[in-house]
């Protein structure tokens, strides 16, 4: 990624921060385009990459009415830059809170020094506050002075993303693998379409510098093809590390090593389609009397292993909306109409695995439509607490630190059917 200038714009395109890093883009281009921008917004045909007629591309996003642009004129990767520019309002977050034009106009001096950290000759180089503010500090922290000459080791080191001096009283780490599950079943509970978006995240509180060492069972066995990382047994399509990972340990062996920043981060996220077996089915049978009444008998039944529960399921059934005196019985969990969303809602505390339970409904009907009933499916949301759809696990996680301390890790799993994510057709 090779960046010219970077361009801060207000809602009218006034010019409110320009930084240029090659001198081979200029002020009155930008202007040209964000004026062009801001003709396509009244229009609500915004693009975000443009090329303008001299061979620059402009790429921006917005944010409190403000206009982040990069320009270039190299063959750059867009999405990167589109993810710098999210990264200097979250620097701008961390350092006056609120991004907005008046903080961009008070803090004109700390902006400049900032982005010009930043980047390098258009080219990233730190994109962490925690990092920054090491040596850029802002009017409510005590200015550096000229008696310290050294420079931060998270600048210099290979670890620009840890500081150095770390202390904590108690050495530990917390994991938590969580999978959020996505999928449409058939009416005759088929599954139609899945996908697993996973994440291994940590929170670390260690001494020092230390050196970690993750293991992963044979579910997730890293396999390269392509150019591209795939998991042979959940049948990944993608896989990211943060960037503390040692991205050639793992070319080499598979091994995932790294030294962590302080305090909760992502460590690598994934994502897996093509999961065939459901966590949830539903049978119904729905009697439909026009203009005079609706019946639902309904049987929900769980498919993972019956050692795990599910908590808090809700089951939510849509119900027409001329649809009134409901009568509602249901074989566990408690069930109630929520008449301002036209839907039952059919909620357990707990569901064990390999169980099933019933419901059944009745409602008057003043009139009825037929096809608004039949096109909205059935949603389940939940949480699977010491589970993974895929099967991932963490086998073991070693840590070195010079010093030697011994570190306590805590390990969490997790899947989410997040609210809408999972439905099942009727």
């Amino acid at each position: 990624m090779a960046c010219s200038s970077i361009f801060i714009f207000d809602s009218k395109g006034k010019a409110l921060i320009t930084r240029n890093y090659r001198n081979d883009t200029f002020l009155g281009q930008a202007k040209r385009y964000i004026s062009h921008l801001l003709e396509q917004a009244e229009e609500n045909e915004k693009c975000p990459i443009s090329e303008e007629k001299d061979g620059v591309t402009f790429i921006y996003v917005e944010h409190n009415s403000l206009y982040f642009v990069a320009a270039t004129r190299y063959n750059t990767n867009a999405a990167i830059v589109v993810e710098f520019l999210y990264s200097i309002i979250k620097v701008f977050q961390d350092y006056f809170k609120e991004v907005e034009e008046e903080s961009i106009s008070d803090n004109f001096v700390l902006i400049h020094q900032l982005l010009d950290e930043m980047m390098d000759f258009g080219y990233p180089q730190f994109s962490e506050a925690k990092v920054l503010q090491e040596y850029i500090v802002s009017e409510t922290h005590k200015l550096v002075t000229s008696e310290n000459t050294s420079v931060p080791i998270a600048v210099t080191g290979q670890v620009s993303w840890r500081k150095e001096g770390i202390s904590h009283k108690k050495n530990q780490v917390y994991i938590d693998v969580i999978e959020k599950i996505k999928m449409t079943i058939s009416e005759h509970n088929r599954v139609l379409n899945s996908e697993i978006i996973g994440s291994i995240m940590l929170n670390t509180e260690l001494t020092g510098t230390p050196h970690c060492h993750l293991g992963l069972n044979d579910k997730i066995r890293l396999e390269k093809k392509s150019s591209s990382k795939k998991l042979k047994s959940s049948q990944m399509d993608d896989i990211k590390f943060h960037q503390c990972v040692r991205l050639s340990k793992f070319d080499s062996d598979r091994s995932i090593t790294f030294i962590p920043p302080d305090g909760p981060f992502e460590l690598l996220s994934y994502r897996v389609s093509r999961i065939t077996k459901p966590l949830f089915t539903i049978e119904s049978m729905i009697e439909r009397h026009p203009g005079s009444r609706i019946e639902y008998l309904l049987k929900v039944k769980s498919l993972f292993r019956s050692n795990a529960t599910a908590t808090n399921v809700h089951v939510f059934i849509p119900v027409n909306e001329n649809a009134d005196s409901p009568k509602i019985k249901s074989s566990s969990g408690k069930c109630k109409y929520e008449p301002q969303s036209n839907q039952m809602n059919w909620w357990f505390k707990n569901f064990e695995g390999g169980k099933e339970h019933t419901m059944r409904a009745h409602f008057g009907l003043s009139s009825f439509d037929r096809k608004e009933a039949d096109k909205r499916p059935i949603t389940i949301s939940f949480e699977i607490p010491y589970e993974t759809v895929t099967g991932i696990r963490v086998k073991f996680l070693k840590i070195q630190e010079k010093s030697g301390y011994t570190a306590l890790p805590w390990i969490r799993y997790l899947v989410i059917g997040e609210p809408g994510a999972y439905e099942i057709r009727i």
